[in-house]
């Protein structure tokens, strides 16, 4: 029998409920790093595997912070709630995305719309990359702004020549380059 994947669920815990139990497996991990950790309950004894040791660290770790954490399956196809959720925006912009062919969706088994982790992420990551590119092109106006205003500073105190006087060249610049006089 094949288990179907739960659907996606976002955990906020009071943090004194987490405290104790964070303090503890972080403790552990520190002093005894190999050595296992059971669980009991219902008369049964199981060892937690080292993954899951790290992967509950990171998850309680993230909500003493104060952060909610969502667990999502990647092959789980998510709703367009679901993704504007993750993504921080409303439902009518994951609309536009998908119009706009920025964010693949799929038709689901409901004839719904879809969207499958794996897209949402490389959406994610394709932002980030021009997020960075518009930062990169911002830095490099800046400077190029700073330096036309530092020459019309010159220009004006006399330390460069003047437009139309007689056998003086305008100086020559290079976007973001060093300045040449030809």
């Amino acid at each position: 029998m094949t288990r179907r994947p739960r659907e996606q669920r976002t955990y906020l815990e009071p943090m004194d409920q987490i405290g104790a139990l964070f303090s503890y497996l972080k403790s552990r991990d520190a002093r005894t790093r190999n050595a296992p950790i059971h669980l009991a309950g219902d008369g049964q004894h199981l060892e937690l595997p080292e993954s899951l040791h790290r992967l509950l660290l990171q998850v309680l770790e993230s909500m003493m912070a104060g952060n909610a954490v969502t667990v999502v399956t990647h092959r789980q196809p998510m709703t367009i709630q679901q993704t504007a959720d993750l993504l921080g925006i409303s439902r009518a912009t994951v609309d536009k995305l998908i119009q706009r062919g920025d964010l693949a969706a799929h038709t689901g088994s409901k004839g719904h719309r879809v969207i499958t982790l794996d897209d949402l992420l490389e959406y994610r990551i394709r932002r980030r990359d021009a997020k960075h590119r518009l930062l990169v092109a911002k830095e490099r106006l800046q400077r190029i702004g700073a330096e036309i205003s530092a020459d019309r500073q010159a220009t004006r105190s006399g330390q460069l020549p003047q437009r139309g006087e007689e056998g003086q060249a305008w100086p020559v610049r290079t976007l973001g380059g060093p300045r040449s006089d030809p």
